[in-house]
């Protein structure tokens, strides 16, 4: 069984070799490179790289690179690791591949990830079955082809929440997966944190919710509060607390990762 690692860059070679340099250096294992950027030095890179599958070409946004990596690649079952993005257990690939070979009722696996925040460092992001949050850490999702398929694919018309849609349509058509819960599996680059992208973020997973009927009171108390919480983080970004409002937040919302 071949996993197909998808891995799209916009003009950062310098973090697509460091995720490329995380993968497993196997035979089972495909890297698969969207390239939208115009970087000239990022297009020599991928030439060089024979063993690489890559596409250099203008895209239509995330979803669009997504959809053409998905399309690029060979392997039964495949996964979306970004640029700038690593994998830090190398074990978690070969298990997924011998654990769905060996179990063909599963569809997926999932795992803990480490969210490296721009202000707070390592953050630990666990699966939640609070539907209204991140049903399975995006970077971790290993899925079958058939998945890709049946769901089809990420949404275009999305500009942040593609993978929480995909992640939906997942639930609402009762895919079953395992959890691997030994460890993180993949420290996800925090850099492009930004509170103007929250908001559209929020705006766009109620949107998802309900176009699913996965909504309800409770999803839409939690992104009430998530509302009232961005409008006192930018208010404290232009008072310069923002620093200390981070770290109130997490103290009390998410586990550290060592």
């Amino acid at each position: 069984m071949k996993l197909s690692v998808v891995t799209i860059t916009f003009n950062n070679l310098d973090e697509l070799r460091t995720t490329l340099g995380s993968l497993p250096n196997i035979p089972q294992v495909e890297s698969v490179v969207i390239n939208g950027g115009s970087c000239e030095k990022t297009k020599a890179y991928l030439s060089e790289h024979r063993d690489i599958v890559s596409v250099s070409e203008p895209d239509h946004g995330i979803s669009d690179a997504f959809n053409k990596g998905y399309a690029a690649s060979h392997g039964e079952l495949v996964t979306f690791l970004n640029s700038g993005d690593q994998l830090i257990d190398p074990n978690y690939y070969p298990f997924a591949m011998e654990y769905l070979s060996n179990h063909p009722e599963m569809d997926f696996v999932s795992a803990d990830i480490t969210f490296a925040h721009p202000t707070l460092g390592k953050i630990l992001v666990k699966p939640n079955s609070d539907v209204a949050k991140t049903p399975y850490p995006h970077p971790s999702l290993i899925v079958r082809r058939k998945v890709f398929e049946m769901v089809g694919g990420f949404d275009r018309d999305l500009k942040i929440a593609m993978d929480f849609d995909f992640m939906c349509k997942m639930v609402q058509q009762k895919f079953k997966g395992f959890y691997y819960e030994k460890n993180p599996v993949v420290l996800m680059d925090g850099s492009g944190v930004s509170s103007t992208r929250g908001f559209k973020a929020i705006s766009e997973r109620r949107q998802i919710l309900n176009k699913y009927k996965l909504s309800n009171a409770h999803t839409e108390y939690y992104f009430w509060q998530l509302r009232v919480k961005m409008h006192g983080r930018n208010l404290l970004e232009r008072a310069g607390l923002l620093k200390l409002y981070d770290h109130i937040k997490y103290m009390f919302v998410k586990p550290r990762a060592e």
